[in-house]
């Protein structure tokens, strides 16, 4: 889904310049986003070799769910004709891609302390604009979450993976100070962005009430699947069939009400049926370990 979804950015790209709606109908990337830009009339995109700068900052670090998103957008964006992907990286350059040129990668001065929210806020505010403006790109990917800069000097499009912080103390964003930076971003980006993907209708619609915004301003565009084209070597077979959780362990994933169903499958239906879980039974919440 992944690489058919991006080759209809460019398309897309094309009906806009050419005075089209631009609609696309697939639902799975950045490509559908895109093609529900209104250009602005003193500048419009070209029809080939369009320039598309991606948000890629958050490879620093933590090899989060959503730094996995951005690279395989842009390696399969990368492969599309007509359109030539320029990655924004922080100060640290993403190490896979060192010897990598399917796309341009611009090494900016966002570095690890910059992720704070407070100071992530700042350097936005002060440096994102200059960056974009320089990448000569033609559309502008935030792809975490926020950093629409005030004033972005291309259209833009702006990728909402969950609103969790907005209420709920979360890594990075435990105090009220660094939750109240990021409502203060989330708003003034999803104002400031052409239009606002979400990955799922939930998010879509709390986006809608927390920022106050239309709410067809928002798409649900899933995040895409990639089937792999060779498979190595054949799986171990296990002895007997079992259901495997492979998530978080925080008290919003629930972890509990598994456990709780999975007692009633094996009274109903199984006793045989095992529950594995990744990661260690230390990490669970008082709730979820309680139930275990």
């Amino acid at each position: 889904a992944i690489p058919h979804a991006a080759g209809r950015l460019a398309a897309a790209a094309r009906a806009i310049a050419q005075g089209g709606n631009g609609r696309a109908s697939t639902p799975h990337t950045l490509g559908r986003a895109v093609s529900l830009l209104r250009c602005p009339s003193e500048r419009s995109l070209m029809a080939d070799n369009l320039r598309v700068l991606i948000d890629a900052r958050m490879l620093m670090g933590r090899f989060s769910g959503v730094a996995r998103m951005v690279t395989r957008l842009i390696e399969n964006l990368a492969t599309m004709p007509n359109v030539r992907v320029i990655a924004l990286c922080g100060s640290e350059p993403y190490e896979p891609w060192a010897s990598c040129s399917d796309f341009e990668k611009i090494v900016s001065d966002f570095s690890r302390k910059d992720r704070s929210p407070v100071r992530r806020l700042l350097w936005e505010a002060a440096k994102l604009r200059h960056w974009i403006a320089r990448s000569g790109a033609d559309v502008f990917h935030a792809t975490w979450n926020t950093g629409v800069p005030f004033r972005c000097p291309v259209p833009s499009v702006l990728t909402v993976h969950d609103v969790i912080p907005w209420d709920e103390p979360v890594r990075g964003l435990s105090t009220r100070a660094a939750r109240a930076c990021y409502r203060y971003s989330l708003g003034a980006s999803v104002r400031r962005a052409q239009r606002v993907a979400a990955v799922s209708g939930f998010t879509a619609d709390q986006i809608a009430r927390k920022v106050c915004v239309d709410p067809t301003q928002t798409r649900v565009i899933y995040n895409g699947v990639e089937v792999p084209k060779t498979i190595t070597g054949a799986a171990p077979r296990a002895e007997r069939p079992y259901l495997l959780y492979v998530g978080g362990f925080e008290p919003r994933k629930n972890l509990e009400a598994v456990f709780g169903v999975m007692s009633r499958y094996w009274v109903q239906h199984d006793p045989a049926m095992e529950l594995h879980l990744t990661g260690w039974a230390h990490q669970l919440g008082n709730a979820a370990k309680s139930a275990y």
